[in-house]
């Protein structure tokens, strides 16, 4: 998942608002099947954050920004 979400997400989503980043976060998790969305979240929040539970992950990836994205992952 973490790899995938590095080459596929990272390199590509609008880190310009959360809003943008919930659209990309969705295709993303879609593009993933037959994972399921929570399992996908939680392995990405986890990397981001190490914590399984918490704020919406778009906003977590707009305050955290693209470049510590790219760095915790």
């Amino acid at each position: 998942v973490l790899s995938r979400f590095e080459a596929e997400f990272v390199s590509s989503a609008d880190f310009s608002s959360p809003e943008a980043l919930a659209d990309a976060v969705k295709a993303f998790t879609t593009a993933l099947k037959p994972l399921k969305t929570k399992t996908v979240m939680w392995a990405i929040r986890a990397a981001l954050t190490s914590r399984t539970h918490g704020a919406d992950l778009s906003r977590t990836l707009y305050l955290l920004g693209k470049e510590r994205v790219q760095a915790r992952i």
